[in-house]
């Protein structure tokens, strides 16, 4: 029991002769944080030091001729080379506006694959058809052409809607359920026109309507005029015949007057 008393004692004798360590932390500023967005300038001295040891880097346009340093100059692009499947992607953009009488620009928004189908699917059957290419694909087809001003439209992602029959109120009922297109303008039989003008164009009637007002317009014109150079040689003749037919009355009545002159005679 002593042996164990004593151990006991020396251990409670070693833990208070254990050190005792503070904690302490690091605080730049005891009175207050400091502020990130407006920091207190330095010290002069210290200013002074960091000043004097700043690098001095060279100038890297010192050295460099004067066409090379000017900003203005525009550099030449070198031009890219042109692949036959490119080529033939033009040749097809520029094929289906020539065959088309109306042509819808429409600015494209980002889609999901199935609303393409859907636009697809409602436009089967009305001669009509999407058309999708790129800026460069539309330069290649369009450049030089009658359809060259439709290039000022075509900014970022852009899509066409070409329609072979001239029917604009149907294309603009179709634009309106495309929710992820957006109008920017048209073309109508090769003459470039805004959204407002299309939405007029959309009010007026139909080609054979006014086709057919006009033929009968230039009709109406020439059948007057025909009857005006025609008058009076119809009346002339209409006179003449009246004429006839009163020596033919009179010519009737002689005779018969004659006649009875004859059996009267005949009498006596």
């Amino acid at each position: 029991m002593a042996a164990i008393e004593s151990t006991t004692r020396l251990i409670h004798f070693q833990s208070l002769l254990k050190p005792w360590v503070p904690t302490a932390t690091a605080i730049r500023w005891r009175t207050r944080k400091p502020n990130i967005q407006r920091p207190i300038p330095d010290h002069y001295v210290k200013a002074r030091y960091k000043a004097a040891l700043q690098p001095i880097y060279p100038d890297p346009l010192v050295d460099m001729p004067w066409f090379k340093v000017c900003g203005n100059i525009l550099t030449q692009k070198e031009d890219e080379e042109v692949g036959k499947y490119e080529e033939l992607l033009a040749k097809q953009f520029y094929t289906r506006f020539a065959d088309s009488q109306l042509i819808a620009i429409l600015h494209e928004n980002s889609f999901k694959a199935h609303e393409i189908i859907k636009i697809k699917q409602m436009l089967h059957g009305h001669n009509m058809q999407m058309v999708f290419g790129s800026r460069k694909i539309a330069t290649m087809a369009l450049a030089n052409t009658e359809f060259e001003p439709v290039l000022r439209l075509h900014v970022g992602k852009t899509a066409y809607l070409c329609s072979k029959d001239l029917q604009v109120s149907k294309l603009l009922k179709f634009t309106k359920k495309m929710t992820s297109f957006v109008l920017l303008g048209g073309v109508v039989q090769g003459r470039l026109l805004t959204r407002n003008e299309l939405q007029w164009c959309s009010t007026l009637p139909d080609i054979n309507m006014l086709r057919a007002e006009l033929c009968s317009i230039l009709a109406s014109s020439t059948s007057q005029l025909s009857q005006s150079l025609t008058y009076q040689q119809q009346q002339l003749a209409r006179s003449l015949e009246q004429h006839v037919k009163q020596n033919d009355e009179i010519s009737c009545v002689g005779d018969l007057q004659v006649s009875k002159l004859l059996k009267f005679t005949k009498k006596m």
